[in-house]
């Protein structure tokens, strides 16, 4: 029988066991450093949705009461009065929105400014006015560091809070709990007057002047401007939309205002006494020069009972020069104009505000949503062997400044159609800025304030682009060949998204040379048909009709002239679609030579 050795494993020797019990508790330590990390960013998500939840319960509370809770109210009005570290919520509100309103009118909907403003950096350079409410948390550190200002930078009478970005050191503006500056790290949401007034529901939005600027007048030159206004509380009934008043320095010099409610004090006059209208025209021929200041005020009826209305007022400067500056006003050597003739042209709209005509400025779009209209100079006039050379001014008054070129839309077309369309023809809303589908040979300027990318447009931006047959969608076929795509000669954009719509007069020239080749690097007698369109896009000096043009055009474009566009008829098109427009035309000139 044989003997066995027996082998015992062998076991861990205490260096090893140390190895493992040190791996063991630096793991430990690294879970539990990780455990207060995420339990502390748990926290901050938990005081972010704790200050949401608390405006959104002070917006009920407005919407229901139409004014805000007071300090003492504020703690009974929310959910949850305290943070996730179990501190105190802070809340700051302009106490003048936390009055019991007798009336409608004197509550939140009635306001138009606020005593609070907020700071986003240290010298207040950045300043959010007309602020409602802001609803603080103090944040891991226990601190609110959240603090008002009233001295400089911040204006007088009013009350400023700086909020600073995250992680700014040495902060505490907040003397009331803690006097000790440290990292940054309060969780603060505020709200403005207007945003509150939307999410309860008030009529209409602030109501406010839209124009910023006067053109220019000339002493014996026929003058036309006209005002607008848009938000508050419109009129239903009577003569227009608002009441307005001006203020005058002093007298203007041949130049009329419609309606005519002028004063020493528009603020004290009643309101039976202020014209009503849509809009605020000052017309007439200036016999002296000078700068003249009119305050502008427009009401609504937001208290149709009372007097409390929104009131909105802006001061504007009406500067004369002596003498008319040819390359300023109107155009030179126009055969039609709207000085002349803009009276024989015909509408067509879907709706009487798309298309309307003051004095001598063509007004597209009327501010309203889902409109087309029309705007054609029924006469036809021979294209084939000739240059056609047009030119007007124009200005979006609906400025835009969303991100991406989406507040207002759709735009409108200078377009040049077959002579025998008949004048009550126009296309469809939206995106098809009046031109899309008309059936007739045509070919247009477009002038584009919302991108579809459906129509090839440059994404985000306003663009001007040469277009035909009824058809908008860029490098697509029509019967008239290819639109230009807006990676070409045909398209243009600036690096600015909301270029055009930017409240500022803009100038257009367009041109068509027929009798051109192929190629269109020869045009004039050319017996191939083509033709070449060229416009420019704030040209300067641009209104002398009796020359061609100089300059490089913006865009430009060949192509072959149809037989049915020998003569042809020429006007505005415009459409809108859920967003609102106001585009002003004037100055407008055009030619056949």
């Amino acid at each position: 029988m044989k003997n066995f050795e027996k082998k015992f494993s062998k076991g861990f020797t205490l260096i090893e066991i140390a190895i493992v019990l040190v791996i063991l508790g630096l793991l430990i330590g690294l879970g539990a450093s990780l455990v207060g990390v995420l339990t502390q960013r748990a926290k901050i998500t938990e005081a972010r949705e704790v200050v949401n939840a608390a405006v959104e319960s002070l917006i009920g509370f407005a919407t229901q009461t139409n004014r805000l809770p007071t300090l003492l109210e504020f703690s009974r009005t929310i959910r949850n009065p305290n943070d996730p570290w179990n501190k105190p919520l802070n809340y700051f509100v302009d106490p003048s929105l936390t009055s019991n309103p007798n009336h409608p009118a004197e509550g939140i909907c009635g306001k138009k400014t606020t005593n609070l403003i907020v700071c986003t950096d240290t010298n207040c350079n950045f300043q959010i006015p007309n602020v409602a409410f802001i609803v603080v948390s103090g944040g891991p550190n226990y601190n609110i560091q959240t603090g008002n200002l009233t001295n400089p930078p911040c204006p007088t009478g009013k009350t400023c809070y700086r909020v600073y970005p995250q992680g700014t050191q040495n902060i505490d503006d907040y003397p009331y709990d803690f006097t000790r500056p440290e990292e940054y790290d309060d969780i603060v949401k505020w709200v403005t007057l207007e945003e509150l007034r939307i999410k309860m529901g008030c009529q209409g939005a602030q109501l406010k002047i839209l124009n910023n600027e006067l053109p220019y007048g000339y002493v014996n030159t026929i003058y036309n401007a006209i005002i607008y206004a848009e938000g508050g509380v419109p009129f239903t009934n009577g003569n227009g939309k608002y009441k307005w008043c001006v203020e005058v320095n002093g007298t203007l010099p041949g130049i009329n205002l419609t309606p005519t409610a002028t004063s020493n004090n528009c603020t004290a006059l009643p309101e039976n006494s202020w014209g009503q209208a849509d809009f605020l025209t000052l017309t007439g021929t200036p016999n002296q020069s000078g700068s003249f200041y009119l305050s502008i005020f427009v009401r609504d009826d937001q208290d149709q009972s009372g007097n409390n209305d929104n009131i909105a007022q802006k001061t504007l400067i009406l500067t004369i020069n002596p003498q008319t500056s040819s390359n300023s006003t109107g155009t030179i050597g126009a055969q039609i104009s709207f000085a002349d003739n803009i009276n024989q042209f015909q509408e067509n709209e879907n709706n009487p505000s798309a298309v309307q005509v003051i004095g001598n400025t063509l007004l597209l779009g009327g501010n309203t949503g889902n409109t087309y209209g029309c705007f054609w100079f029924p006469s036809s006039y021979t294209l084939n062997g000739k240059k056609l050379r047009a030119y007007f001014k124009f200005k979006f008054l609906t400025v835009d400044t969303s991100p991406y070129s989406t507040g207002y839309a759709d735009g409108f077309t200078f377009a040049v159609v077959d002579g025998n369309m008949p004048t009550n023809v126009c296309g469809s809303a939206g995106e098809g800025l009046g031109f899309l589908g008309l059936n007739y040979d045509s070919i247009a300027v477009e002038f584009d304030v919302y991108p579809n990318s459906g129509r090839n447009d440059p994404i985000n931006y306003n663009h001007v682009a040469i277009v035909k047959r009824g058809t908008v969608t860029h490098n697509t076929y029509t019967l008239m060949g290819d639109n230009p795509s807006c990676t070409s000669n045909g398209c243009y954009r600036t690096n600015v998204t909301t270029w055009l719509e930017d409240g500022i007069e803009h100038t257009a020239r367009v041109e068509i040379h027929t009798g051109c080749n192929p190629s269109c690097n020869n045009c004039g007698n050319n017996p191939q048909n083509y033709a070449l369109l060229k416009a420019w896009i704030d040209c300067s000096n641009c209104n002398d009709l009796t020359q061609d043009y100089a300059s490089n055009p913006t865009i430009q474009h060949c192509f072959q002239l149809p037989q049915t566009m020998s003569s042809v008829k020429f006007g505005f098109t415009e459409a809108t679609g859920g967003r609102n427009q106001n585009i002003e035309i004037k100055d407008f000139g055009i030619g056949f030579y």
